[in-house]
């Protein structure tokens, strides 16, 4: 099973940025409106939302609560530990009506049996036996459910327990389900296990083995027909009659993945008379609208420059191109326009930038801007060598020594000494030459012989 990373990245690698995504897809997508209370198609590699209805509106998630169960327990959890279930576990708020593998108080599992008898078979029981493993009560382990539904972003999401019977208090809302199963299909085990369409659990201490079917028809049509999906991927089925038909699922066509979740779904007769889960039906034709209406756009080219900078001393050019060191791609509604997008360029010591330069040296850096939502960053690269002129640079160095203020101190200081004992040397030989005339001068003694002959 692919794992599936939230994580936004350039490219050469895809870029596609978490919340950014613009609001506009109605006026560029074919419209679409799916028959269930409330739905989300999501982009797995960014988290951006490609279509929403009544997305945070509060709803039941029936068994799509062991999304969160089974991500706790393998996160917490070992999956060759063995676990015996107790009396609580098999017995508390289970209801005849709730689906069950028939668990008996003192039945010994391993932990990935347990997860298989949840995300497969969707067992009750075996939610509670988890959580006792986890958090050595149920009433702790739902403490740790609402805990990581708040870490994740989760505003609409409250547990009360870790399998999905009905519960006022036990809700959750669209956007809140995906977030969670987004963060659930990081984790290899569970996506390996959740998209399992059929397994057989080995005989236990109390029990002969147990063959499991997956309830998600959407990647199975081994017990019921009519839906497969080949693109799609798990993850869970629920049901009650408060929540109504609900489905969490993945798909891939080889170039997106996608998440989609459909809750409050109806029944609907077919046109051959057959009652049709419309979970199943609305969450392919959300897959296939989305497949149909979006695609990777690029939105910077690495191969075009984007501006130029300024270069000193540069042999044969003042200046040189600066182009993207990435691609950015990003998923986009068909025929949506680019021009939204704007760029801020920003070039390193601009004026200051000398010769050399190399091909690809990072001149800059260039922020991508949706609106006022940041979309990303890229460096910007010198396009060409750029060689240094020894004579500018030399000239620009004289230049320098003579602008700069230290040296202007030292010279200025230099002139006014020079000045200062030039007029001391002028007015000194004045005073001598009228001393030496009125025979007054006292001066050396070699002066006073030279001054003696001329008498």
């Amino acid at each position: 099973m692919k794992k599936y990373k939230n994580a936004i990245c350039f490219i050469t690698i895809i870029v596609i940025l978490i919340c950014i995504f613009p609001n506009t897809s109605a006026d560029t997508a074919e419209y679409f409106d799916i028959k269930a209370k409330a739905a989300v198609l999501m982009d797995m590699d960014s988290g951006a939302i490609m279509y929403e209805k009544n997305s945070q509106d509060m709803m039941y998630p029936a068994s799509l609560t062991k999304i969160m169960t089974a991500m706790l327990a393998i996160k917490h959890g070992d999956l060759s530990d063995m676990v015996t279930a107790s009396y609580t576990a098999v017995t508390q708020e289970m209801s005849i009506y709730g689906s069950t593998q028939g668990i008996l108080e003192g039945e010994v599992f391993s932990v990935e049996d347990l997860l298989y008898a949840v995300m497969v078979s969707s067992a009750n029981e075996a939610c509670n036996v988890l959580a006792e493993y986890v958090a050595g009560s149920i009433e702790a382990f739902v403490d740790m459910m609402n805990e990581e539904a708040q870490r994740l972003g989760c505003t609409m999401t409250h547990f009360s327990n870790p399998h999905g019977l009905h519960d006022e208090t036990h809700y959750t809302c669209a956007e809140d389900m995906a977030k969670i199963t987004l963060e659930a299909m990081s984790l290899p085990d569970f996506a390996r296990i959740c998209n399992t369409t059929s397994v057989t659990i080995p005989a236990t201490n109390m029990s002969e083995e147990r063959d499991l079917f997956t309830t998600n028809y959407l990647i199975s049509n081994e017990m019921v027909g009519g839906y497969y999906y080949p693109k799609a991927c798990g993850v869970k089925t629920g049901f009650t009659t408060p929540a109504g038909y609900c489905l969490v699922s993945t798909a891939d066509n080889g170039i997106m993945h996608i998440l989609g979740v459909v809750m409050g779904a109806d029944t609907e007769l077919d046109f051959d008379g057959s009652e049709k889960i419309q979970s199943f039906v609305q969450m392919e034709d959300l897959f296939e609208w989305g497949f149909s209406n979006f695609s990777i756009q690029t939105i910077i080219s690495s191969t075009l420059p984007v501006a130029q900078a300024d270069v000193k001393y540069g042999a044969d050019t003042s200046f040189v191109l600066v182009y993207p060191a990435q691609e950015m791609e990003m998923l986009l509604p068909n025929g949506y326009d680019l021009d939204n997008f704007t760029k801020q360029i920003f070039i390193y010591n601009e004026g200051s930038i000398a010769a050399p330069i190399n091909r690809g040296d990072v001149l800059g850096r260039m922020d991508v801007y949706l609106g006022n939502r940041y979309c990303g960053s890229t460096d910007l690269l010198a396009l060409t060598n750029v060689k240094r002129s020894g004579l500018d640079a030399a000239a620009a160095g004289v230049k320098s020594a003579f602008t700069n203020r230290y040296i202007k101190i030292v010279l200025a200081v230099v002139v006014l000494a020079a000045a200062a004992y030039a007029a001391y040397m002028v007015l000194y030989n004045k005073a001598r030459r009228k001393a030496l005339k009125n025979g007054t001068y006292k001066g050396d003694h070699r002066s006073r012989i030279r001054h003696n002959r001329t008498k």
